[in-house]
């Protein structure tokens, strides 16, 4: 009997209110402990599709914990944070 994969999990890290970072930089405060349960369209998602680099033109989400803490956003970097696990739907990418 063949083994069904292992369903990857992808996480966003913010600080404790649940604004992730980088949208309230962006003038864009996007609150996912407001939203627990629903989908969050992205507010000003890339013009671009993938070559869009700006700082919050798409949902950062990564596969590893550590990356997750790393790319908060959060400046200085500062304890605690929240780590969300997400579910990507629609278009993704690399």
């Amino acid at each position: 009997m063949a083994r069904k994969p292992k369903p990857v999990t992808w996480y966003i890290a913010t600080p404790v209110d649940g604004i992730i970072e980088k949208s309230r930089r962006a003038g864009t405060p996007v609150n996912l402990a407001e939203n627990v349960g629903q989908v969050i369209d992205h507010p000003q998602p890339c013009t671009n599709l993938w070559f869009d680099e700006s700082e919050f033109s798409y949902f950062r989400m990564v596969k590893r914990v550590g990356e997750a803490l790393e790319d908060t956003g959060i400046c200085p970097g500062t304890w605690p944070v929240r780590l969300w696990t997400v579910e990507p739907l629609g278009v993704t990418g690399n």
